[in-house]
């Protein structure tokens, strides 16, 4: 894959980045490896990013925009209430979630990805509480669930386990 200009080659690199991630974990990914996967010399990738830690911060945020704007598209739908919720968590969180950790680096991907930078996280509790709180009319109860959804995550269930956690919380929230 070759890139024309910097932001064609910014994000064939963080596409290069994600995919690396994905097939060997945050670890064992080099910038050699992206920059193989991408077509281009590691100095290249040194001018857009400074680390791999930032690397990853990209390729998450660059994941949770994708994310953000398909549950988004979800809030203008015409459905009741509660299938709109669940809907829009599982654009939001429960594919994209499932996705990672369906890799075969999921477990460690999703701890690095706890770890990303406080911008990174901040935005992502923002987004998630902007989601909510469309649907959920109340701000406060939209606040606990945001809060209940993260501590669902816990004990690191399954996905479907998660699903069923979150249909159970949403019958509560939405009557």
């Amino acid at each position: 894959m070759v890139a024309r200009n910097d932001l064609q080659r910014r994000e064939a690199i963080i596409e290069a980045a994600w995919t690396c991630f994905l097939q060997h974990g945050y670890a064992k990914t080099s910038l050699e490896d992206v920059a193989k996967r991408a077509g281009l010399s590691r100095p290249l990738i040194y001018l857009q990013f400074a680390n791999k830690r930032e690397l990853f911060g990209c390729a998450i945020e660059k994941m949770m925009d994708k994310n953000f704007d398909a549950a988004k598209k979800i809030l203008n739908l015409d459905i009741e209430k509660k299938a709109k919720l669940l809907r829009i968590i599982d654009a939001w969180l429960l594919d994209p979630l499932e996705h990672l950790m369906s890799s075969p680096q999921g477990d460690e991907l999703f701890d690095q990805a706890l770890g990303v930078t406080p911008t990174v996280q901040s935005t992502h509790r923002e987004r998630t509480g902007q989601l909510l709180a469309a649907v959920i009319d109340e701000a406060a109860a939209a606040e606990v669930f945001r809060l209940a959804l993260k501590g669902l995550l816990t004990d690191r269930p399954s996905i479907e386990t998660l699903r069923a956690r979150v249909a159970v919380l949403a019958e509560h929230f939405i009557i």
